[in-house]
């Protein structure tokens, strides 16, 4: 018997949010605070999330 693929489990908030958001005319919203909220979860700008943070080099601005 061949094995089976299942798709991958979100793992992030977004991943969850995400395919939920309506749309219209084939474009979806962008994610909100509101969306995050909903879901009991925090919003992080992107510029804010820990990868981002960790990729900063010592020189950086940390403020």
């Amino acid at each position: 018997m061949p094995p089976t693929t299942r798709a991958p489990t979100p793992t992030t908030p977004a991943e969850q949010i995400e395919p939920k958001l309506p749309s219209r005319g084939g474009k979806t919203r962008d994610l909100t605070k509101e969306d995050f909220s909903q879901q009991s979860a925090i919003y992080l700008r992107p510029k804010a999330q820990f990868d981002t943070l960790v990729a900063l080099p010592d020189s950086a601005d940390r403020k």
